[in-house]
């Protein structure tokens, strides 16, 4: 973005505002086989997900159940017929919990060890997360 043609307060704001977006955003947005492999794994669990954003500040997860589960893929823009590419000729799909898209870095799913991050548990290199949420990282 060429901040030149902005007035300083605004390139200011918006230059305070880009890293508080950028770190809450690590795996929104899958390959297929990222996706499906996604869905396989919340599929097999129980229907009871927690949610907790390490880089967002969360001290304690919350509770999402799961009545609802698919796949969707991102679109260029909303209403949009064509899908969203990454330049490379990448597309991508989300992870919907109750028609509303997840990131599955701030995701967990019960496991036999614990309540384990998503994208960790599927291999994917996700940033500042815990590997197993604590105990009293849980909801009471």
């Amino acid at each position: 973005m060429d901040t030149r043609r902005l007035p300083h307060y605004l390139a200011a704001a918006l230059l305070a505002l880009t890293p508080a977006i950028a770190s809450a955003d690590q795996f929104a947005y899958l390959d297929i086989k990222q996706a499906m492999a996604a869905l396989d794994a919340i599929d097999h669990a129980p229907r009871t997900l927690q949610v907790f954003c390490a880089p967002c500040g969360d001290t304690q997860a919350t509770a999402l159940v799961v009545h609802d589960l698919g796949i969707a893929r991102v679109w260029d823009d909303r209403g949009s017929a064509r899908p969203y590419d990454d330049g490379a000729g990448n597309t991508y799909w989300e992870i919907e919990v109750d028609g509303k898209g997840i990131d599955l870095a701030y995701v967990y799913v019960q496991t036999p060890a614990g309540w384990e991050n998503l994208a960790l548990k599927l291999g994917l290199d996700a940033t500042g997360v815990p590997r197993t949420l604590a105990p009293e990282q849980l909801p009471h």
